[in-house]
């Protein structure tokens, strides 16, 4: 058999679907089961975990994060957009891991910006990053999509969406 074929190995892909999760009082994301089968298959343990928009939660894992770090040093026409998203991510998140429960202790810093703690939240994986939204926020998000809806599937079914 193909070493290089034997190398290669399978993809792993995220929930399709919202999950539903909650952040105790202690600003841990009790992660779904879900959740976690995933992050355990892909190989991801560490995140950074901030906001850019100070509604919802974004986890990356590292190596994404690592990436946006990249992309964000060679930016050269859009350093300065680099520049602040760069102070905003830091200012307002951290590095966590996830623990032996599953869980992610969110940064201090993050959970005081959206006041995320005690509550049900909404996962949403999508590109490589996991958003983490409240009630309020994820009711606005299907408010907006239902607006959208017929133009939106019109929009896709334009480009071959079934």
């Amino acid at each position: 058999m193909d070493q290089e074929a034997n190398s290669v190995s399978k993809a792993v892909n995220p929930p399709q679907y919202h999950l539903p999760a909650t952040v105790d009082d202690k600003g841990r994301l009790n992660t779904p089961s879900a959740a976690v089968s995933y992050f355990e298959a892909a190989g991801y343990t560490e995140f950074f975990c901030t906001t850019l928009d100070d509604r919802m939660a974004l986890i990356y894992p590292m190596d994404v994060w690592a990436r946006n770090l990249e992309l964000m040093s060679n930016a050269r026409e859009n350093a300065g957009a680099a520049k602040r998203i760069a102070f905003r991510a830091r200012a307002n998140g951290g590095e966590v891991k996830l623990d032996k429960a599953g869980r992610l202790l969110l940064p201090a810093n993050l959970r005081a910006v959206l006041d995320i703690e005690k509550q049900p939240v909404w996962l949403d994986f999508h590109n490589g990053v996991v958003k983490v939204m409240t009630k309020p926020v994820y009711d606005a998000e299907m408010k907006l999509a239902q607006a959208h809806a017929a133009d939106d599937q019109a929009a896709l079914e334009g480009m071959g969406f079934i």
